[in-house]
This record gives structure tokens, sequence and C-alpha cells, in this order.
């Protein structure tokens, strides 16, 4: 290029095969050296041993924020059309077009990934200088410019728990509290132990089988008032044995519920967290409750749902002590 008369006047193009699977590299670095033009071919199936995956090449320099002037955003579309008229397969690992190229099954990944992610929001909330640009680890763009869903994480019996917390977070606005995780992926580990791996719904299934409260003691109905920042608290429980009402106070509905059912003669535990989220925005918005029990040293969790942002952390607190009274029957 150095050496060519009136270089301006001419488009210097590259064809680089892929017989040593460096096609991509090597069309790279002929740009960075001065060429303005590669050829190549889809997904990298051509002539021999394939010519430079041209899909790759403009993912490549989309990821470092440069234009590839390539329209890669119905990708998906682009490589049913390709298996559909050349019989061929895209492999599922296939970089940005691959089922599972945004799909990552090793705990250390996924926990990687829900940091970035965490992280994305976190700049965007804070305006941050950087909050407009894509920093994740392990998933080089933002798969929407892909046209493709992000499903980055799938579990497995080999996941860690940030894999369960992320799913629950990112497809159900569940954001589990910390201390919370490992308890939550125990159960969705040894439900995976019998599978490839669960689905985001199959997970969903065992939060809920396990944290939400199913068992006889039920919440009917509440009421409470203040008096300053005092609250107090009347309920209606269904047992067994019929409707029990219960009363008590506290600075807050929670700590006023836990102290009613105290006064009712359910001793033995003590309140040690609580914390809360929406799962969803807008009017008709579901909140998340978590409840962590304290039962002489045995901790336990619970949660509730529901659009009543009390009667979540309510059902919390029943659900916390259903876990208690499950986890002590398998000891005897």
């Amino acid at each position: 290029s150095d050496h060519v008369r009136d270089r301006a006047a001419i488009t210097l193009s590259v064809h680089a095969h892929n017989d040593c699977g460096t096609g991509v590299a090597a069309s790279e670095l002929a740009m960075k050296a001065g060429a303005d033009r590669v050829e190549g071919v889809l997904f990298g199936n051509g002539e021999r041993a394939g010519n430079c995956d041209i899909s790759t090449m403009a993912g490549n320099l989309y990821s470092r924020g440069i234009d590839p002037e390539i329209d890669l955003s119905d990708l998906e579309n682009v490589r049913a059309m390709y298996e559909d008229t050349t019989n061929m397969t895209v492999h599922p690992r296939h970089p940005y077009a691959g089922d599972l190229v945004f799909t990552a099954y090793s705990g250390s990944h996924q926990d990687s990934i829900k940091k970035g992610m965490d992280g994305m929001v976190t700049a965007a909330k804070e305006k941050l200088k950087n909050a407009a640009r894509w920093l994740v680890h392990y998933i080089h763009v933002d798969p929407t410019d892909l046209g493709r869903d992000y499903e980055a994480v799938q579990v497995n019996s080999q996941s860690g728990k940030g894999g369960t917390a992320f799913v629950l977070q990112h497809k159900y606005g569940i954001d589990l509290p910390k201390s919370m995780q490992s308890m939550v992926h125990a159960h969705v580990q040894s439900r995976s132990e019998n599978s490839d791996c669960l689905t985001a719904e199959e997970i969903f299934e065992i939060f809920k089988e396990n944290f939400i409260n199913k068992e006889a003691l039920q919440l009917s109905d509440y009421e409470t008032r203040s008096e300053g920042a005092i609250k107090h608290l009347s309920a209606t429980l269904q047992t067994p044995e019929g409707e029990v009402q219960i009363e008590g106070v506290g600075d807050g509905p929670v700590n006023a519920f836990v102290n009613a059912l105290r006064k009712a003669g359910l001793n033995g535990f003590s309140l040690k967290h609580y914390e809360q989220n929406s799962m969803t925005e807008g009017s008709g918005a579901k909140a998340v409750s978590f409840v962590e029990l304290d039962f002489e040293g045995n901790r336990v969790w619970g949660a509730g749902i529901s659009e009543d942002t009390s009667r979540s952390a309510l059902e919390a607190v029943l659900s916390a002590m259903a876990s208690q009274k499950k986890a002590a029957a398998t000891e005897d």
C-alpha cells in the first residue's frame, strides 16, 4: 500500500482464507495495515477450508465501536435463512450467531456477568460517564443490538449461586439478598443434578416451592394504623382449626406482625433480616419481600409476593416459619 501510486484512486481489498483458522485475525491485521475492504462469506463457510467469516469480522469491529457498515440487527434471521438455503448449520458456539454464544454455565462466568449487568444498571441510574458503554465480562456486545434475546445464564449442576440469582433477577425481577442466594441455589442444584439444564420457569417454580408459604397457617386479612412512629397491626390467620385473630405493635408492619405472633404463643424465633424490592413497574406492580428468622441458631428464609407491599412482607414471615417447620420435619 505504501508503494502504490495514486493510492487514493484504488480500493485495496483483502481476501483471507481460513485454512489455519486465522481468517478473521488476518483480515483485521490487513485493515490495520491499510486495507479498505474485506472479502468474506457468511459464517465462514466458503471454498476449501473456508474464507473469512464476514459476520464475525463485522461483529468484532462493532464490539470495538467501529461501524462495519453491515446491518447486524437481525443476525438471528440471517442465520435462519442461511441454514435453510444451504442445508448447513451454524455451530451453537459460533461467534455472535450461535445459539449458546450468549450463554454461560460456569459459576465464575455467571458471577462476572451478573456483576457486569448490575454495574450497567448502577451506571445508568447514577448517570455516570460510562453509562452508555457496554461493559459486561464474557458478553462482548449487547445481544439486543444483534436481534438476540439476552439469555446469558443457564443453570445446571455445575453452575454457581450467581447463575440462579441472575435468572431470578433478570427474568422475574426477584433480587435475592446475598445471604439468601446460597440457600436458594442449594435447592436448584439438587434438582439440576437430574437434568442437563433448568429453564428460568423451572428455577422460579423451585423458588416458590421452597420459599413461598403453602403451609396450613395462612394470612386471611390484616389492618394497620399508625400512632407516630409506632404501627398497630391486627391480622386474621387461617389455621386447620379455624380463624385466629392476633394483634401486635412495632416500629413497622413486619415487627408488629412478629410481635403479634409471639403474643399468640408462637415463640422461639427472632427477626434477623427483612428487605423488599419491586418485581415490576407501574400500577399493579408486584413486590417481593424476603425475611430471615432465627430459630435458636437455625436461620431460615421466606419470601412473599403481592401487589400489596405490606402483605408481601407479612406473608414472607409466614413463609420463613413454614421453612423452619419443613426443616424440622426433615430432621425428624
